[in-house]
């Protein structure tokens, strides 16, 4: 069995170079360019930004939902980056729960276990990113540990900035 003290070292192993590149870029948008802008601007910017950083994207790419069998058109990801990674950008004075579900919705639908919720409202931008993760749940909270053999239960990862935990 895993002591806490083990367990902690995965967060290290589990470093999400990825999502890492793309809130940096993200960064440099909103340097440059300040806060409060349309989101379709900072879309736009920030597939440019990623571009010249070589890293691969699809905009607003269309993804279907399946209710009861049937195929229903019309939801439109903002960014999936390197067919890993669904990037959702807001331009608002305060992320609500709304855009966290959201963001939910498209990672199921999608089939990917990845996102983030990127707010180009905030003053500061990394107080406006939220990491989002379809993973195991792990019962110490190393929010990035798939390889938890302490708990096995299936849910969000609930990061350091993101207050919603599932309920099982």
């Amino acid at each position: 069995m895993f002591s806490h003290r083990d367990h902690r070292g995965h967060r290290e192993n589990m470093r999400d170079t990825l999502t890492e590149q793309i809130i940096a870029a993200a960064i440099e948008v909103h340097r440059t360019l300040g806060p409060g802008l349309l989101e379709s601007v900072c879309e736009e910017a920030l597939c440019h930004e990623l571009a010249l950083r070589n890293v691969p994207i699809e905009r607003q790419k269309e993804v279907d939902v399946i209710y009861k069998d049937k195929i229903i058109k019309g939801q439109r990801l903002d960014l999936v980056v390197k067919k890993e990674v669904v990037v959702e950008i807001k331009s608002v004075r305060k992320l609500d729960d709304v855009f966290t579900a959201q963001l939910l919705s498209y990672l199921k639908s999608s089939n990917l276990k990845r996102g983030l919720l990127i707010n180009s409202g905030e003053k500061r931008l990394i107080d406006g990113v939220k990491r989002i993760s379809l993973k195991i749940f792990c019962f110490f909270q190393c929010h990035l540990c798939d390889l938890c053999a302490l708990c096995g239960k299936e849910g969000l990862i609930a990061f350091r900035r993101f207050s919603w935990f599932p309920s099982w």
